[in-house]
């Protein structure tokens, strides 16, 4: 902003007679040798001239009233017009130590539109590494016409932390094809040491088992001996069994130890032979089924040959564990 002071002097003097007289010369003012600076008109070497000083120069200014040199409630609204420049604050005089706060505002090409820029740091080298927000009750509102919110200026995965604000691009990249995963299981056991069953050759639900532990979605029948799915459909399981017996035929003969959903029999298939009464015999399987709604699974055996025999069980479990 330009301002010019001006002052007018009068140049007079009394007359010898009894009567006051006052002389005025017009004296013509020349433009000053730099508009960009505020000026004071003095009087000049002569009586007919004057000449302009630049106010930075009067020692007699510095008491003036500015927010360079008043540290008090500022009386008025006050504008600093920066121009080009960049108004900066600085706590050493020595440029290589300066600890700097720098406000910048104006249009930038880069990002096409006119942010405020406030940095920190040595002047003339790396910006400040730690910007801090502090609030009373904690709580930071970022107002944005474009709703972006505040967006990082380049990739930080390096220094990632626990805490650090989510880089939505870096997030994305990691999670990209990943669906929403929710735990699902159920377990049916039995461990009493012996229970006896009769097999036949057809299937035949192994029934000393009980319920164990269930996620929601699962429930055990004891009167079917069965698990119930309640969940989501085309969920995909782990099914498992193991099987510990004793026969009680020594005539040879397998039995055949299977998992079934809604009554049709899974690839989760194991298999004993039967020769000796005083022989627990083991074995186990597994498969990965897709449970919907509704489905039923159980577990059960058959002779290969014999219509029916009875076997001693003494461990049993079945379990299913969510993919």
């Amino acid at each position: 902003m330009k301002q010019i002071i001006t002052t007018l002097l009068l140049l007079g003097s009394l007359a010898a007679c009894s009567q006051p007289v006052t002389r005025v010369r017009l004296i013509a003012l020349q433009n000053p040798p730099d508009t960009t600076l505020q000026y004071f008109i003095q009087g000049g070497g002569g009586r007919d001239t004057i000449k302009w000083v630049p106010i930075d120069s009067l020692t007699s200014l510095v008491s003036v009233e500015n927010i360079y040199n008043t540290s008090d409630t500022l009386t008025s609204d006050r504008v600093l017009g920066t121009g080009t420049h960049t108004l900066t604050m600085s706590s050493d005089s020595v440029a290589s130590n300066q600890t700097i706060l720098v406000l910048q505002s104006g249009y930038d090409s880069e990002v096409y539109h006119y942010p405020l820029i406030i940095a920190s740091g040595p002047n003339g080298g790396p910006r400040t590494d730690s910007l801090y927000f502090a609030t009373f009750d904690g709580d930071i509102d970022v107002i944005s016409a474009s709703k972006e919110g505040i967006t990082y200026g380049g990739v930080y995965t390096y220094w990632y932390q626990n805490n650090s604000l989510v880089h939505k691009a870096y997030v994305d990249s990691l999670v990209s094809g990943v669906s929403e995963w929710e735990s699902g299981y159920a377990e049916a056991y039995y461990n009493g040491g012996g229970s006896t069953q009769s097999i036949a050759n057809t299937f035949t639900v192994l029934t000393p088992m009980s319920g164990g532990d269930l996620a929601t979605g699962w429930s055990w029948s004891t009167s079917n001996d069965r698990f119930t799915y309640s969940g989501s459909s085309a969920d995909r399981y782990l099914v498992q069994f193991s099987l510990a017996a004793h026969c009680s035929t020594t005539t040879f003969d397998e039995i055949t130890v299977s998992v079934r959903e809604n009554s049709t029999e899974t690839t989760a298939v194991g298999q004993i032979e039967c020769d000796d009464t005083g022989v627990t015999e083991s074995t186990s399987g597994s498969a990965i089924v897709t449970a919907n709604n509704g489905d039923t699974f159980d577990l059960g055996a058959k002779w290969t040959t014999a219509a029916s025999s009875n076997i001693s069980i003494k461990y049993l479990t079945l379990t299913m564990i969510k993919l």
